[in-house]
């Protein structure tokens, strides 16, 4: 099964958001991906470190610059734009901010989704190879 066919079966969002007493750093995020035919499921927790280190990794597999007809310079852009910048004012527990987090990394996961299920993209193996692996990576 190809990659783009395995992700038409899944579900991933971002289920919810705690704040641990003992962290102060960052919420930490519920991710949950159910397989929508055999309805099995697996959620995990991530930090805001772990988003990062997933868009920088994404970056570093697209290879920007790279000479492509699929939508690997564009979405380069978009998984940059995705992850919030750190707040100045507020601690990144602060309510608003792990909400605003929240709706964030749904929005990357949904690209990503949504980039590797594309079929213009099938024509890079960038696309449908390693932006897949480094998901799971």
């Amino acid at each position: 099964m190809s990659s783009s066919g395995l992700f038409d079966a899944l579900s991933i969002s971002m289920t919810n958001a705690t704040v641990a007493p003992q962290n102060h750093k960052s919420a930490l995020y519920t991710l949950t991906i159910v397989n929508k035919e055999s309805r099995a499921s697996f959620s995990t927790t991530k930090t805001d470190r772990d988003f990062e280190l997933l868009r920088d990794h994404v970056c570093s597999v697209l290879d920007h610059g790279h000479s492509c007809d699929a939508l690997c310079p564009w979405f380069f852009v978009d998984v940059q734009q995705k992850i919030p910048k750190r707040p100045l004012f507020r601690k990144a527990t602060h309510p608003k901010v792990v909400d605003a987090h929240l709706h964030s990394y749904q929005q990357l996961m949904d690209i990503l989704v949504a980039f590797i299920k594309n079929p213009h993209n099938r024509s890079c193996h960038r696309a449908t190879d390693r932006v897949p692996d480094a998901l799971f990576d």
